[in-house]
């Protein structure tokens, strides 16, 4: 199984490698590095005693996989809330996995992030990094419609046919940029979905404004350890409500 997975990996690469989309991003020396390093990354990751009820170090351990049209902010979400770094660069996430120990009502926890790419090119390599994930975040941008869209129609079938035992949270990021009076994703919008996919709990944020970070990750753990039961998806769709928050600083975090 292992030397299918690195010959797969190895001819996907091969074949971006010559896209006008993605060559310019691949002949960077740094990025071409994190691409050859996805193999062996998965590889070594997928012997490691992880998952929900797994213990390492003494502390529980759990993994987490964010998904999302590219852009939306999901490398920034991770990056400013493990770290506290706000990257202002764009460059499509290749792959990204890294751990993050997080205290959490006088416990400590270790995550396990895993940063997946949202574009398209991606759509058969991805699911490699879903095995034996506990918690999805399903992310979109609130002031990008097509990115909220997207979960009912992409992220949240694709994460039910690979990993249909894993938990999902739904995140609406970019919130600092929501705006008045325009077609951005109303908080009842993101309420109402959340509802209707039956995830356990719908929470918005913004990196840069440092926002629900604390609130997406403490939910995850949450979800797992609390025994609490899965909400069921609903049937019926809520009616929408419009709701306007005011508009705060422009965001320059354009990282997926």
């Amino acid at each position: 199984m292992k030397l299918i997975i690195q010959e797969d990996i190895a001819n996907y690469f091969n074949s971006i490698s010559n896209s006008n989309e993605w060559g310019k991003y691949l002949e960077d020396a740094d990025v071409r590095a994190k691409a050859e390093a996805l193999q062996n990354a998965m590889l070594a990751f997928s012997d490691m005693n992880t998952g929900a009820g797994k213990i390492e170090n003494g502390k529980k351990a759990l993994k987490i996989v964010v998904v999302g049209d590219g852009a939306v902010g999901k490398t920034c979400l991770l990056l400013a809330f493990s770290k506290g770094e706000i990257p202002t660069a764009y460059v499509p996430t290749v792959f990204e996995n890294f751990s993050h120990v997080m205290k959490y009502k006088n416990e400590e926890f270790i995550l396990h992030l895993w940063d997946t790419a949202g574009q398209e090119e991606y759509d058969r390599l991805r699911p490699l990094s879903y095995a034996d994930s506990d918690v999805v975040l399903l992310c979109f941008a609130v002031n990008n419609r097509t990115s909220f869209d997207n979960i009912s129609t992409k992220w949240e079938p694709e994460i039910k046919h690979y990993i249909d035992t894993a938990k999902t949270v739904l995140v609406g990021l970019k919130v600092d940029l929501r705006k008045d009076g325009s077609d951005d994703v109303t908080k009842q919008e993101g309420d109402d979905l959340c509802q209707k996919l039956g995830c356990v709990a719908y929470i918005e944020a913004s990196s840069v404004a440092k926002i629900g970070l604390n609130e997406v990750f403490e939910k995850s753990v949450d979800c797992i350890f609390s025994n609490k039961p899965t909400p069921k998806a609903s049937t019926t769709t809520q009616p929408k409500s419009q709701e306007s928050t005011q508009q705060k600083k422009k965001s320059k975090c354009l990282l997926q």
